[in-house]
């Protein structure tokens, strides 16, 4: 469905919105008619939409110590440990990962966790409102060009100059 077809007018409700298959198939229209409409599709879902980044899970030393020492405990039975609660002591740091290309510094999301493939089996997955991915992609170290949905697959970069109209278009979502 396009947005020419709904007139991105129609309202939604969360189930609509999750696993991403809208929005991939928002992309998709988007691929294959290169309209504005789409486009403005696209926009209206991903400021309504969950996605997921993949983060790398950092803690502190100390907590760190405290895991090294349970997994020594455990010696060569490593099983003993499934279902065994660890609870730590200190914040848990996730750290976005970032993507580089000759354009600059990417902000990977995905529609849906299954998206990531195998690149993401390296990685925490959270899953954040988009409105709360642009927070975190302008809050990062490094100058973030845009953000990119699904980077393996079909991939649809934001700009960094889109965030604010995407920041700005009012929900679909149903309450």
């Amino acid at each position: 469905m396009n947005g020419s077809e709904n007139g991105s007018k129609a309202r939604l409700s969360r189930e609509d919105l999750k696993g991403g298959k809208m929005l991939r198939d928002a992309v998709a229209a988007f691929y294959a008619e290169q309209s504005e409409a789409d486009l403005i599709e696209i926009c209206v879902l991903l400021r309504d939409s969950y996605v997921w980044i993949p983060c790398r899970t950092v803690l502190s030393e100390a907590d760190q110590s405290r895991m090294e020492e349970l997994v020594k405990s455990a010696g060569d039975d490593l099983d003993q440990l499934v279902g065994k609660e660890i609870i730590n002591t200190d914040p848990i740091r996730m750290i976005p990962d970032i993507l580089q290309s000759d354009k600059g510094y990417f902000f990977p999301v995905f529609s849906a966790a299954e998206e990531m493939g195998g690149y993401g089996d390296g990685f925490s997955k959270v899953e954040v409102h988009f409105l709360e991915a642009i927070s975190a992609a302008e809050g990062n170290e490094l100058e973030i060009t845009g953000i990119v949905l699904d980077p393996f697959t079909r991939q649809f970069v934001v700009p960094r100059e889109m965030f604010g109209v995407v920041r700005k278009i009012g929900s679909r979502v149903e309450d």
